[in-house]
């Protein structure tokens, strides 16, 4: 199983993106509107857990991202309701396929790797009625609003979420193929959809998740980055472990790399977004920064995209067996 393109997993916190995005677009909450976000939130009779015991009081749209306030998510999620949510993950493409060949290749295959994951789950009210007979409650838009429940992605799909975020488009599209001839437009993109304000509220939020929030031990010196750090439960031999996420890109005022971490935590409750999957982009931190800047200067006309590309694929070697990079196979997704 190739955990990047085929696993699917819940995206937990890396999901807020969604739901912010969603209400803001749905006109439910606005970047510099304030909720108040105590230990727990009560829905259909049951509270549902802050993951700090005492809450994060005012919040809004930024600081929700640095801290990654459940809470607020709650509360935007039940005024945005579940198929609005719905309706923007789908928008930015996290139920569909990647990897695709384009159509106007002539050859016996339609996907760039074998076997591509293709059951994402983006749940709504009519899903879960097929696949549990059961109507939706408020609790499933809570759970959903903070990426668990139905929710289901790979993390392939959480790297092309936070390029999208970083271009200020939906639907970014990877390649692991290397085409000169390739354009750079992304399938079925448009613009995400929310004023300057709004985007910048956004994209600052996840700058200060990085230099004060839930990512903050693991800055990397000499490159400011956005990130979103993420936790979520699954399953494993029947037992309940948790997931670790961060998402990100760089530089946080320039983006031209995007980054997904994911780690499978074991039968226990220690493994957390920032503790866990941060320290993964730390150790990398150097490496990320080189591409960073070999991105930055090709993008800017300082050094050509030949030197670049196989600089770039110089430094992936250094990241991954080497015997997994060959020759050609690396496209970087142009922001």
């Amino acid at each position: 199983l190739n955990r990047s393109t085929q696993g699917l997993y819940a995206p937990g916190s890396t999901f807020k993106l969604i739901t912010a995005t969603a209400g803001m677009r749905a006109n439910k909450i606005d970047w510099d509107d304030i909720l108040d976000c105590g230990p727990s939130y009560m829905v259909g009779g049951r509270a549902f857990p802050e993951h700090d015991p005492v809450g994060y009081g005012q919040v809004d749209l930024e600081k929700m991202l640095a801290v990654s306030c459940n809470v607020w998510n709650y509360q935007v999620g039940l005024r945005t309701g579940p198929e609005n949510l719905a309706k923007e993950a789908r928008r930015f493409g996290l139920d569909a396929p990647l990897l695709q060949k384009p159509a106007e290749h002539n050859n016996h295959s339609t996907t760039e790797l074998p076997n591509p994951a293709t059951r994402m789950v983006v749940p709504d009210r009519a899903y879960k009625q097929r696949i549990a007979g059961e109507p939706w409650t408020d609790g499933d838009t809570a759970n959903t609003s903070i990426g668990q429940g139905y929710l289901l992605t790979t993390p392939l799909h959480m790297a092309c979420l936070i390029a999208s975020v970083a271009r200020g488009e939906t639907r970014t599209t990877p390649s692991i193929i290397h085409d000169p001839g390739r354009d750079g437009r992304h399938a079925g993109a448009e613009p995400i959809g929310l004023n300057t304000q709004q985007l910048n509220a956004l994209r600052e939020g996840m700058l200060r998740c990085v230099e004060e929030g839930t990512a903050k031990s693991v800055r990397i010196p000499g490159l400011p980055y956005a990130a979103k750090t993420g936790t979520s439960e699954y399953f494993k031999k029947g037992e309940k472990a948790h997931l670790a996420w961060i998402i990100g890109y760089a530089p946080a005022d320039n983006p031209v790399v995007a980054f997904c971490v994911l780690v499978e935590g074991q039968l226990d409750t220690s493994t957390w977004g920032g503790k866990t999957a941060g320290p993964v982009v730390k150790a990398l931190g150097g490496d990320i920064k080189d591409l960073s800047l070999m991105m930055v200067a090709m993008k800017e006309g300082g050094i050509p995209a030949s030197e670049a590309a196989n600089a770039i694929k110089s430094s992936l070697a250094s990241l991954i067996n080497p015997t997994d990079v060959a020759d050609g196979l690396f496209q970087p997704v142009k922001v």
